[in-house]
């Protein structure tokens, strides 16, 4: 998963700036109780859907990132309607360690098949640890709590 996490991140570098305007969602919370928000786009997140297993990515903007700290991106399977395996991974605004973690828990509100987009709202809640090797090792010696909302619609790419 944390390879689906940085290949959005890639993707996302290359976006030209008129396809990064056309938001369709937003990702709202806190860390460590501080406000927060993002937003995301068709153009940087992405998704596959079958019968009995999805895949979802969600990359954000920052609106209003907790100091220090830009872009998120949200990974994690569904198997058979249940979230599995979720990754949330706080980019740094600079230099400086990211936060990563996968001691999350994702309750989807809604998942589904529009058209060729997928309807996505739910909430994350869990602990984040410091990385400074895009998750492979993480410092979970002062976790930071994160608890967020994300609602929006992610087209097929």
């Amino acid at each position: 998963m944390t390879k689906h996490l940085f290949a959005a991140l890639a993707v996302a570098a290359l976006v030209s700036p008129a396809m990064a305007q056309n938001t369709t969602g937003t990702i709202i919370g806190t860390l460590d109780g501080a406000s927060a928000s993002w937003t995301f786009s068709a153009a940087q997140s992405d998704f596959f859907w079958d019968t009995n297993y999805a895949s979802i990515s969600l990359m954000g903007w920052p609106e209003a990132a907790p100091e220090g700290f830009a872009m998120i991106s949200i990974g994690f399977g569904l198997q058979q309607g249940s979230p599995e395996n979720p990754e949330a991974l706080l980019m740094p605004r600079g230099d400086g360690p990211a936060l990563f973690g996968r001691d999350i828990e994702i309750t989807l509100t809604e998942a589904g098949i529009e058209g060729e987009a997928l309807r996505l709202s739910g909430s994350l809640s869990g602990v984040l640890g410091q990385t400074t090797n895009q998750g492979a090792s993480v410092d979970m010696s002062a976790p930071r709590q994160i608890n967020l909302t994300f609602d929006g619609i992610i087209a097929a790419l």
